[in-house]
């Protein structure tokens, strides 16, 4: 599940390739929530924000997010947190991929 505010921000570019989201029919896309719960949230970017907002209001076990500052917030109000690097390493073990750069 991915939130809305994400996929905004992937649709504006940067400096990786990132496929269009909503065309993957494996990614869900989420209404961004928009009721803050933390003070601490408003320190955030948008797509970091509503990753974590939305998993709060729908006690999600895990959150996939590469900003230090992100993850910290996201542990302190009680998620679990995992970045790319640690899926990467998780699909390699798993055998699910061979290498990663």
């Amino acid at each position: 599940m991915v939130p809305q505010a994400v996929v905004e921000e992937i649709d504006q570019g940067g400096k990786i390739y990132v496929p269009e989201l909503t065309r993957l029919d494996w990614i869900s896309v989420m209404p961004n929530d928009t009721t803050p719960t933390h003070h601490l949230l408003f320190q955030l970017d948008y797509g970091e924000r509503h990753v974590i907002l939305n998993a709060l209001k729908m006690q999600l076990p895990l959150v996939l997010l590469d900003d230090r500052m992100a993850r910290n917030i996201a542990e302190y109000l009680g998620l679990t947190v995992k970045g790319t690097l640690g899926v990467l390493a998780e699909a390699k073990r798993k055998r699910l991929i061979t290498s990663f750069k």
